[in-house]
């Protein structure tokens, strides 16, 4: 009974519920331990959903970034050069 327990919830249950949710089983377990330690109970509720959210997220600022001009190297417009001081203004050796 143990073992099976100790399958069902350790192997069984990630791999499914991370596949409907769409989390690779370690960041579950991951989040389940972490919310787990940080929340208690209520953690190990609010962890699936949180870490979900949280995936979205990440995905969603990848793509942003991976489709950005900074990403593929244009960059940012170039910054202007000011002119070259000549001579007028400023000294540059201090007075005697």
């Amino acid at each position: 009974f143990f073992i099976g327990q100790f399958i069902e919830g350790n192997i069984l249950q990630p791999r499914l519920v991370g596949k409907s949710v769409g989390l690779h089983p370690v960041w579950l377990m991951f989040s389940l331990f972490a919310f787990g330690a940080l929340f208690g109970f209520v953690g190990l509720l609010i962890a699936v959903p949180a870490s979900a959210a949280v995936a979205v997220l990440v995905r969603f600022a990848i793509a942003r970034y991976l489709e950005s001009p900074l990403y593929k190297g244009r960059g940012a417009a170039p910054v202007p050069q000011l002119p070259a001081d000549r001579g007028g203004g400023h000294r540059t050796q201090p007075r005697r």
